[in-house]
């Protein structure tokens, strides 16, 4: 089996679930320095966030018979990074003195910031899916139906205006977004 083959994250989860370490060495190698980068946003600790990432792995190594799919590892992996990492700074808080308020209010602060760039790297790809699937839907329609949706909903052109950009009659760009819009609807939405 070549792993270069599997693209999706589906299938190559279900062969590291299945024991594959073509598949674990995958997904080391595709996913590491991304969760470097990710886990440097919550700590300046470098080397807390490499011993975090190295315990990410080899508690998915050790207890994948227990782990469920996803067709996700991207965030699978960041998740499970946040809490190593949270689990870790609460750690230290506590070995090192934490009982009073500022620690407290720093690791909450610290656990509020994780929360946010995790919000912000969730929206971030789900914009990319969004603009992704848009392009996709775009592409099926004529350059004319790209053109006049575009002036009609990107640019919020009335249809006069967009007859007068277009150099056609009002009713033809009626007829021209109509035509789009069951297009999409018929390969889209049904």
């Amino acid at each position: 089996m070549d792993i270069k083959r599997d693209k999706d994250d589906a299938s190559v989860w279900n062969r590291f679930l299945d024991g594959d370490r073509e598949a674990y060495a995958h997904i080391f190698e595709r996913y590491v320095r991304v969760l470097f980068m990710y886990g440097s946003q919550f700590t300046g600790d470098r080397e807390l966030v490499k011993d975090c990432i190295q315990d990410v792995f080899v508690k998915i190594y050790s207890n994948r018979s227990n782990l469920r799919p996803t067709d996700n590892i991207k965030y699978y992996l960041f998740a499970a990074l946040r809490n190593s990492l949270l689990n870790n700074l609460k750690r230290n808080k506590v070995r090192f003195g934490g009982g009073g308020g500022n620690s407290d209010d720093a690791v909450k602060a610290k656990e509020q910031v994780c929360e946010d760039a995790s919000r912000k790297i969730e929206i971030r790809e789900e914009e990319t899916i969004m603009q992704n699937r848009v392009a996709e839907i775009m592409s099926t329609l004529t350059p004319r139906q790209k053109q006049a949706m575009h002036y009609r909903y990107i640019d919020n052109l009335s249809i006069s205006e967009i007859s007068d950009v277009m150099n056609m009659s009002y009713q033809a760009v009626l007829n021209t977004i109509q035509r789009a819009l069951k297009r999409i609807r018929t390969n889209y939405l049904n």
